[in-house]
């Protein structure tokens, strides 16, 4: 663990200090809430793109820095967002920009440590060696410092919070900063545990209570401030989801994400029928469907710690799947380890699928084996159309949703039987 969390700091710190670029995600988050506490219009790109000069921002001389600096001052955020970093987005940029970076490595790091502090308990070497490993390959939390590092980060912490039943106050208000920053992060943990009843359902309405104090001075503000702001939020999703876009989850964009391919099932379905009218509401059905499946069995029976890690480690999983996130965004995994780490401990052929589902999941989710991978295809100059062309796409698209299909219907399967060995038994008596 102690290697694991240096090789993620060094590797995280040294891809910043060789970069020859601006860390995009950082300044875009900057200036847009910078906008929001000024009250400019955050969701126009003529206001972001004047607040990204005035905070010391160069404009790129190359078309592919322009193009990029274009979809950066196209702002996705919501007003919740961009409440949550308004306090740092007064501070001048050049210390604002170390603090972020600073705090999303640190967050991070406190989740993973505290994850195997709950898997430590039935393996803590195999465990150590898992979550060590993925820190190594989780240095784009740190380089890119997008803002689902720290809200991933904040729902784990939130989590354990919850399941330990330490430090509950911290929890909630890190479950709903979790929320506020990237509600599509965290919404089906925060749902799960609401579901779970009991102490877990209080947990997540006092979340759910903190966030409404954040959201709605932050809808009344943006209201009055950008009357338009949901139709200009409409378009600028339109125009990053749009065939070729930087978002498009279709084949039209599959060979230029670099490193960071999507997760959502879109990648997977797009393939075959590339029609947002067709593989968004296919993509919602099946998910909408896994999650039925896990979560509706839970109000039979009161929860117990281990079973409840185990339908955590499904609903990590799945959080990934319905709609856009990033390779960098299923580092959420890590909530996985404490579900294996009691699998394997109970020994079995369920130990054993377990490891190898497991591993596959935190394979493809890390870093440095995309970038080898990019690295192999670039150095070998592979066609890019025709038949060959399509199979690489299909090589770039597929691993990551579905590995992490594979583990949300792993451990929901598993989750499912144990409650209905559980009810089984309660029944009975």
């Amino acid at each position: 663990m102690g290697l694991g969390s240096i090789a993620f700091l060094l590797i995280g710190f040294v891809i910043i200090s060789v970069r020859r670029t601006d860390l995009m995600d950082v300044r875009s988050a900057y200036i847009s809430s910078h906008c929001f506490a000024e009250r400019c219009d955050p969701y126009k790109q003529g206001d972001l793109m004047r607040a990204y000069i005035a905070s010391g921002g160069a404009v790129p001389a190359d078309r592919q820095g322009i193009e990029t600096l274009g979809f950066e001052t196209q702002n996705l955020y919501l007003p919740t967002t961009l409440a949550v970093l308004a306090p740092l987005s007064l501070l001048p940029y050049e210390l604002a920009r170390p603090l972020w970076v600073l705090l999303t490595a640190a967050a991070y790091l406190l989740a993973c440590w505290l994850m195997w502090s709950v898997a430590s308990e039935k393996s803590p070497l195999l465990s150590a060696v898992i979550i060590g490993s993925y820190l190594i390959n989780s240095g784009s939390l740190i380089s890119t410092s997008n803002l689902g590092a720290l809200s991933l980060s904040l729902c784990v912490i939130a989590a354990w919070c919850f399941m330990r039943e330490r430090f509950a106050p911290a929890g909630i208000v890190c479950m709903a900063l979790s929320l506020a920053l990237k509600p599509h992060e965290s919404g089906l943990v925060w749902l799960f545990f609401l579901v779970l009843g009991g102490t877990y359902r209080k947990r997540a309405l006092h979340s759910l209570l903190v966030l409404a104090l954040i959201a709605v001075p932050a809808l009344l503000w943006i209201h009055h401030t950008s009357p338009q702001w949901t139709r200009e939020l409409q378009a600028n999703m339109l125009a990053h989801y749009a065939s070729g876009g930087v978002d498009d989850p279709g084949p039209a964009a599959a060979l230029n994400r670099g490193t960071f391919v999507i997760t959502d099932l879109q990648a997977v379905i797009s393939f075959f029928a590339d029609n947002p009218s067709i593989y968004n509401p296919v993509s919602y059905a099946l998910c909408l469907a896994l999650l039925v499946a896990i979560v509706y069995p839970t109000r039979r029976i009161e929860p117990s710690p281990e079973r409840t890690w185990i339908g955590l480690a499904a609903i990590a999983a799945l959080s990934m799947l319905p709609v856009y996130h990033r390779q960098y965004d299923a580092k959420l995994l890590i909530l996985t380890v404490p579900a294996f780490s009691s699998l394997w401990a109970a020994g079995g052929r369920l130990a054993k699928m377990a490891l190898v589902i497991e591993g596959a999941g935190i394979l493809f989710t890390s870093d440095l084996p995309w970038a080898f991978f990019r690295a192999l295809i670039a150095h070998l100059q592979l066609p890019t159309t025709g038949a060959l062309g399509r199979l690489l796409i299909a090589i770039l698209s597929f691993p990551v949703p579905l590995s992490l299909l594979v583990v949300c219907i792993f451990y929901g399967a598993v989750y499912r039987s144990r409650v209905e060995v559980s009810f089984l038994a309660t029944s009975s008596r």
